[in-house]
């Protein structure tokens, strides 16, 4: 058994390639830095435990080949998936398929170009794109190319995850910061790298405004969305009680840990943080999974609230000001529930969609605003949105809608919501919060609404895993 071997490569492009074996660890070395070993198969490792499990990727991105310990990676984690690899040095791909570190599958495909000049012309779609361009120590320049940047957004499917390996050139995640949202920047030993998303499917897209406040620290919204239960006014956060027998269950949100009343009996009390990692003494988290969600809101502070809205967003709502089709009207409760019966999704909810916003309307009927979006030529309702204003914390939520799929204008959805903006704006109300957004895993049938979303450029809130505590007392003290 040979227990070192060295061997030295000439390229034009990279200069001098070394390959290092030295027991089981095969090491390609480019300008004294590592471009395929066990510590960048430790470091992709660790960067790709940031996906969520339930993640079905189909199609993947890679640009820089290395060694390909990427590829052996991303094979072993999604196997049936389609990895396509650019690199532009000839002799690395050489290299990477005679060292045999991954498996040449009709899946892999490599393309002996130039990153910057195939996303130029590229149209396909990827769930995850890894940006791993270097020479020896050194990121190409276009990195920080808005042309570059532009199409790499253009590659990213909507719900993907784009992981950028910079080194040490931590100055250049800054342009990427400005085409796309940053879940994570982290540290592996030597290495900076970035995990970025697409615009509204990011964790936090920027910091909470200060004026922000959660939807469920709102007594209006708590009451409208409980059946039964007991509301806990408490410094620290805003709960919800609700007893069956002996067992209680209470609920909070916010970064504040709730100070508890006093209640006889066994009760199991969860709480949701918003955006504090803090875990006080005596709590435990929930199981990965269980529970998280996230949510976009949209702060519409400035006068030209459209102004970050995509380019079709922002099209659609130009054009309501010159047509004369359709117009949005009020729309009685009874009307609406007629309608969304017959055209609401999912059809299985419908029902009990319908009892909810009736519970709403009978708490909280002088805030809730219904509309319709009609047809004027033939006098016919094509669609219709329910939601809720909330003086006390300056935020609408959106309830929910329905589409006549068979009569309503592709841009119907947006007028109605362009319609929600405009009634928060001349209400004095800040925060539009459209709720809560499809996650890997939810079912696919709410996905094209969350997308949907994405249109209006909402910051994102990923709630942070519930804590929870199980607590038994004899007596009320």
């Amino acid at each position: 058994m040979i227990f070192f071997s060295r061997k030295e490569y000439n390229s034009e492009k990279n200069g001098r390639i070394i390959v290092e074996k030295f027991l089981f660890d095969t090491r390609i070395i480019v300008n004294e830095c590592f471009e395929a070993g066990l510590y960048l198969i430790d470091m992709w490792n660790n960067a790709f435990k940031r996906i969520p499990k339930g993640f079905k990727a189909k199609n993947i991105l890679i640009l820089g080949l290395g060694g390909g310990n990427i590829i052996k990676l991303l094979q072993k984690k999604y196997p049936k998936a389609n990895i396509n690899v650019v690199e532009w040095d000839e002799v690395m791909i050489d290299i990477a398929k005679s060292l045999g570190l991954f498996s040449m599958t009709p899946l892999v495909r490599i393309s002996h170009r130039d990153a910057f000049l195939l996303l130029k012309t590229m149209t396909e779609k990827f769930d995850i794109v890894i940006v791993d361009l270097f020479t020896g120590p050194t990121p190409p320049a276009f990195l920080e190319d808005e042309t570059f940047l532009s199409n790499l957004k253009k590659v990213l499917n909507q719900d993907g995850f784009l992981f950028v390996n910079i080194y040490n050139h931590v100055s250049f995640l800054s342009s990427f910061t400005k085409h796309f949202y940053k879940e994570e920047i982290w540290k592996f030993k030597l290495n900076t790298l970035a995990l970025f998303k697409q615009i509204g499917f990011g964790s936090e897209e920027k910091v909470l405004p200060r004026e922000f406040v959660d939807m469920r620290q709102s007594k209006t919204f708590l009451r409208g969305s409980f059946r039964t239960g007991e509301i806990l006014l408490e410094k620290g956060a805003i709960g919800m009680r609700q007893v069956f027998g002996l067992l209680a269950f209470e609920y909070y949100t916010g970064d504040n840990e709730p100070k508890l009343k006093p209640f006889k009996g066994l009760r199991l009390v969860i709480w949701d943080r918003v955006t504090s990692d803090y875990k006080p003494k005596g709590w435990r988290q929930m199981i990965k999974g269980f529970g998280l969600s996230t949510a976009v809101v949209s702060d519409l502070s400035g006068d030209d609230y459209w102004k970050d809205w995509s380019d079709t967003a922002k099209r659609y709502r130009n054009k309501w000001d010159s047509q004369t089709e359709y117009k949005i009207e009020k729309f009685d409760l009874e009307s609406f529930v007629s309608y969304y019966l017959k055209f609401g999704r999912p059809k299985e909810t419908r029902n009990k969609s319908m009892e909810a916003l009736r519970h709403r309307f009978n708490l909280n009927k002088e805030s809730l605003s219904i509309y319709s979006l009609k047809d004027v030529m033939n006098d016919k309702i094509v669609a219709g949105m329910v939601f809720i204003d909330d003086k006390e914390i300056s935020q609408s939520y959106y309830i929910t809608a329905f589409l006549d799929k068979d009569n309503a204008p592709a841009q119907a959805g947006l007028w109605l919501i362009n319609n929600w903006f405009v009634n928060c704006k001349e209400k004095g109300i800040r925060f539009a919060n459209f709720g809560p957004v499809w996650t890997p895993g939810q079912p696919k049938s709410w996905k094209g609404f969350t997308e949907f979303k994405a249109h209006f450029r909402p910051y994102t809130l990923k709630y942070k895993r519930p804590l929870f505590r199980f607590l038994f007392s004899t007596k009320e003290s």
